[in-house]
């Protein structure tokens, strides 16, 4: 197959006018040597969304069904991979829900692997996940979690001031499992040292890290002075003003910021209430909230965050694409896929001028046609 006459977004941040040849086996030839037309659609490499709890009215926690309902839904916003994630749940929960993602083939997007976000998280900094279900980080309990799924745990969320979070993190850090600071009450010592320990991830940035005080920095004020750790960032500009969007750019280069969803089974439905696990919540004006008033994830879409961001910043969109593709497959040693070259997976969404999605590919076939 070839697609032809697009702006195609190269591995050196360019567009460059031209065509992509390409199979179910991958991407076998790119000619994009022209200048930019600036008439022309963008070819970018399929989105991925390594932090998204559900969408269209299911939580990856209720299994399979949930899985095949993103894959079908997902590549209308332009994503092609994403991470299941999963809050704090009980062990038999989880259990289920990880041996769904064992030996099963996708016809839209494809879950590359799972995220767990919780149980390993501090009830003081719980958002919208059960303190129930909270407990100590346990390695053996993470390896049984990646054994039921078929090998495909590559990413876990810790509060680093939790008893034997050291441990824990070092040992993950030795398996190949990413590991990232997120849902914690740690201070900005503890939080420096997770860093060493083998953190290389923040947790939707800025989200429940403690408050910034000048003489308390708390783990936010960790995570600002450490640029070299990758930074996920809930783009909806509910959950991050425009200002710390802004503070955070300063400190950090654009090759370390990971778009997000952390959306929940709202995505892609209208305003309503709803229940997921043991939460009730309602949407209104696309702005999730549980009955206290806390924040209960996102409904915003990748393809929308990427607009928000450059509707809020005074950036191109050559600066963002990346924090959308390449930079979460680094961040998870994905290296497959996020960008457009020869021999990579043919996994692409064409986008029009105003940056909505018109196509969505994986592995070489169209599953999505505005």
């Amino acid at each position: 197959m070839k697609i032809s006459d697009v702006n195609v977004f190269c591995p050196d941040n360019r567009f460059r006018f031209g065509s992509v040849v390409f199979d179910e086996g991958g991407i076998t030839s790119v000619d994009a040597e022209a200048k930019e037309d600036e008439s022309a659609d963008y070819l970018l490499p399929g989105f991925i969304d390594i932090h998204i709890h559900g969408t269209g009215g299911m939580d990856f926690l209720e299994g399979r069904n949930a899985l095949l309902n993103a894959s079908r839904l997902l590549p209308s916003n332009g994503v092609t991979t994403f991470l299941p994630t999963f809050a704090a749940a009980a062990d038999d929960t989880i259990c289920e829900a990880v041996s769904s993602l064992r030996g099963f083939e996708y016809s839209g997007a494809e879950p590359h692997s799972f995220h767990l976000e919780g149980p390993y998280i501090s009830p003081a900094q719980k958002g919208a996940q059960n303190p129930v279900w909270m407990r100590k980080p346990n390695i053996d309990e993470v390896r049984k979690y990646a054994e039921l799924s078929g090998g495909k745990l590559s990413y876990v969320t810790v509060a680093p001031e939790i008893e034997g979070a050291e441990g824990f993190i070092r040992q993950c850090a030795k398996d190949g499992i990413s590991v990232s600071v997120g849902h914690t009450d740690a201070s900005y010592e503890t939080t420096l040292k997770s860093f060493e320990w083998g953190i290389t991830i923040a947790n939707h940035t800025f989200n429940q890290m403690g408050l910034f005080h000048h003489r308390k920095p708390a783990a936010i004020g960790a995570v600002l002075v450490e640029s070299g750790l990758y930074c996920e960032l809930i783009a909806d500009g509910v959950h991050v003003s425009e200002g710390a969007i802004r503070l955070l750019l300063k400190t950090r280069n654009l090759d370390r910021l990971i778009l997000i969803t952390d959306a929940i089974a709202a995505q892609n439905l209208g305003d309503g209430d709803y229940s997921s696990g043991a939460f009730n919540f309602s949407v209104r004006n696309g702005v999730a909230r549980l009955k206290d008033g806390t924040l209960a994830g996102s409904t915003v879409t990748m393809d929308r965050a990427l607009r928000n961001m450059l509707s809020m910043l005074p950036v191109r969109v050559e600066d963002i694409i990346p924090s959308l593709t390449v930079n979460p497959a680094r961040a998870l040693g994905i290296g497959d896929r996020g960008s457009i070259e020869r021999g990579k997976r043919a996994d692409f969404v064409l986008i029009d001028r105003s940056f909505h999605v018109i196509s969505t590919y994986v592995r070489g076939k169209k599953v999505y046609q505005r």
